[in-house]
């Protein structure tokens, strides 16, 4: 099981999490995964999985209160930034950083394009990363090559999108909760560094010099998302 580096408190099964990254979802409609990340994430109940993408049955109307459907997101752009404060380790003593996490996404259907960069302050100064871009398909697992490469996947389920991704050691984890309101669809983010049994490590190379770090803590400290209509 994996839990939160911050809390401690946020359950991640391994091997639920790596044998659906790392293997093409095949079946039919019902089949159960088993990712509990923290919210209870179900995949089965109400999505299709055909091949290794993942659909989604749309209502031609959402019935009041339900939840934020994959359909009304269709076109829509998000914008999130979520800023972490991590106690970290290289190769000496403990050090503290700031890290601001920035993603830009465009939703086209079942499949999502993302922007992503980070910049981070600590004992060293100020950098920003390079942007990293990509094209996604919802329900499909990616390789991902930056930060000492590692395997990472978008899901979406309950109104919330979700991306999973797992380093040499841990994991990292965004959950973007969408819902409606007067002036529109409007979401909040919540990130967070799943690792294993409570008591083991998230690690991963560093953008910049390609070193081993070790994320010994870390807590979001402020976070912002916004739902953007191309008119």
């Amino acid at each position: 099981m994996l839990t939160s580096s911050s809390s401690l408190r946020d359950p991640l099964p391994t091997s639920a999490l790596r044998g659906l990254i790392r293997e093409s979802v095949q079946g039919g409609i019902g089949r159960q995964v088993d990712i509990r990340a923290g919210v209870l994430i179900s995949i089965a109940q109400r999505l299709i999985f055909q091949g290794s993408v993942v659909w989604l049955g749309f209502a031609a109307a959402p019935a009041y209160g339900a939840d934020v459907t994959l359909n009304e997101l269709d076109g829509a752009q998000v914008e999130i930034i979520a800023v972490i404060d991590r106690k970290i380790q290289l190769n000496g003593p403990p050090l503290f950083d700031r890290v601001s996490n920035n993603w830009q996404l465009k939703i086209d259907g079942a499949s999502l394009n993302s922007v992503f960069f980070s910049t981070v302050a600590g004992p060293s100064g100020t950098h920003t990363n390079p942007h990293r871009a990509g094209r996604f398909v919802i329900g499909k697992p990616h390789s991902v090559r930056f930060l000492g490469s590692g395997d990472g996947l978008w899901i979406f389920e309950s109104g919330k999108l979700i991306w999973l991704r797992v380093y040499r050691e841990g994991a990292f984890k965004l959950v973007v909760t969408f819902n409606r309101g007067a002036g529109g669809l409007a979401c909040s983010v919540h990130a967070s560094f799943p690792r294993e049994n409570g008591v083991g490590t998230v690690e991963f190379q560093t953008e910049e010099t390609g070193r081993n770090i070790r994320v010994l803590s870390a807590k979001t400290v402020t976070s912002s998302c916004r739902v953007n209509r191309p008119s």
